[in-house]
């Protein structure tokens, strides 16, 4: 099913919550993008707004479908996985309390909820993260299993491997400390500049609209 095209004035701006699963406290967002964004946009905002620097292959899912990039080396076998580049948010979430699931880096397997919290009737000129608690896992951790096992040795300086840890994790890192602030003022220009220049709708007929 190709992207509907939008009409310009009824954009409406939804406010999404995303929490990554398996993982004691949780570590959640709660952030506005247009309603029209596509599902390969999304993928770049959730990137930013989580923390993950998007180094791993990626799928959304609603219900039995799965949404990705187009793989040129995937077999014809397994269920049918549709480009992500041809759908747009909402036309797979209409109502608060609907869901997505998204899974970023098949090999550590980390699993999110988004969820369609409210429809708020007024454009959205560049997603913003509004609420959030708690660092991203850094990347190749081992999933949550292993974040987990990481953070032990991290909080104990007689752990065996802390000071591995130590170097092995980003400057600074604390991961109950989550830096919205931050995060919005670096990436509110590219965001904004990424939806105007690449989210764009299709009709059936070919690239068309541009987001923003």
């Amino acid at each position: 099913m190709p992207k509907s095209v939008p009409d310009p004035d009824a954009d409406v701006t939804y406010e999404l919550r995303i929490q990554l699963a398996d993982i004691t406290p949780p570590i959640w967002r709660t952030f506005i993008v247009p309603g029209y964004i596509g599902l390969d946009d999304l993928n770049y905002v959730v990137q930013i707004v989580m923390g993950w620097t998007n180094s791993h292959l990626h799928e959304f899912g609603k219900g039995a479908r799965r949404f990705a990039p187009p793989n040129p080396e995937a077999d014809d076998y397994g269920p049918k996985v549709f480009d992500e580049a041809d759908f747009i948010l909402e036309d797979l979430l209409k109502r608060p309390n609907q869901s997505l699931s998204y899974l970023y880096d098949l090999g550590d397997g980390w699993s999110h909820l988004i969820t369609l919290k409210a429809i708020r009737p007024k454009r959205c000129t560049a997603p913003k993260v509004l609420a959030g608690e708690r660092a991203c896992p850094p990347e190749d951790c081992g999933g949550s299993w292993g974040y987990a096992e990481k953070l032990k040795a991290w909080a104990d300086p007689e752990h065996e491997e802390h000071q591995e840890i130590l170097d092995w994790l980003p400057e600074g890192y604390d991961p109950e400390v989550y830096p919205m602030a931050e995060v919005n003022k670096l990436s509110r220009r590219a965001l904004r500049l990424r939806l105007r220049r690449a989210a764009v709708i299709r009709d059936g007929c070919g690239r068309g609209m541009a987001y923003g």
